[in-house]
């Protein structure tokens, strides 16, 4: 969810929508949520060992990203962005079922994953062993200047 709505947010800014300031707001709210869910969908990628491991993973994220960049942006559509990015950005709420009810899965190069899958279960916050190697401040999400 926080793939499509980053760039929704850089699509809808030319549409007269200023978003960001939710769509920061999002990302400081739900950073521990954001960051589990990303340390697991790339641990299940890195599986496969460190080379081939993070060149999946860049290529199922800029897939992602690039499949969501090619949806029509409409003032509608920036108005229901700007709905969903607000409730986002609201404490404590729920982003799994927000995210079930707002996202439609889009058509990715690769087989859908099952229901006990890492990718699929990467929103859940969880323990995981460290797949960033120690460092800090993993993942960078883009905040957009306010």
């Amino acid at each position: 969810m926080q793939t499509k709505l980053a760039v929704a947010v850089l699509q809808c800014r030319f549409s007269g929508f200023n978003i960001r300031t939710s769509y920061n707001r999002f990302l400081r709210n739900s950073r521990s949520a954001l960051r589990a869910a990303n340390v697991r969908l790339k641990a299940h990628f890195m599986a496969q060992g460190k080379t081939v491991g993070q060149r999946e993973y860049d290529r199922y994220t800029t897939t992602l990203a690039n499949a969501y960049g090619g949806n029509q942006i409409s003032f509608g559509s920036c108005a229901q962005t700007a709905a969903v990015v607000t409730e986002a950005a609201m404490p404590k709420k729920n982003l799994l079922s927000l995210a079930a009810r707002e996202i439609v899965a889009p058509t990715l190069p690769s087989a859908p994953c099952g229901a006990g899958n890492g990718v699929v279960l990467a929103a859940e916050t969880v323990s995981l062993p460290d797949a960033n190697n120690g460092r800090t401040g993993y993942p960078s999400y883009p905040h957009f200047p306010e």
